[in-house]
């Protein structure tokens, strides 16, 4: 398995928007990081994917799972897949995502 960086912005639900995860690969753009909103600048709206947390049905952590040093691997089950997401930090991860997801 070939891990990609990815950057993940996490937005609770609320009366302006559906909570969230929007996905962004990264491609080598220098990571320089916009201060409007906290992400890397240089992305495009088309590199976007939006993980509805309505659609989540499991949040597991993946033991087994072969990942970059330092980090820890944890499943993202939802309706149309499964992403497998490696974090430094796993179970914070884990339990704010079970806290929107499943509230």
């Amino acid at each position: 398995k070939i891990w990609r960086k990815s950057w993940l912005i996490l937005f609770e639900p609320s009366p302006a928007g559906i909570g969230r995860i929007e996905l962004y690969d990264m491609r080598d753009r220098g990571g320089l990081i916009s201060s409007a909103i906290g992400r890397p600048s240089g992305l495009r709206k088309t590199d976007k994917r939006v993980i509805r947390l309505t659609d989540c049905l499991s949040i597991t952590p993946a033991p087994g799972e072969s990942c970059p040093t330092d980090c820890s691997a944890f499943f993202l089950n939802t309706t149309s897949c499964t992403y497998t997401i490696a974090a430094p930090t796993q179970e914070d991860w884990i339990t704010i995502l079970c806290q929107l997801a499943f509230q």
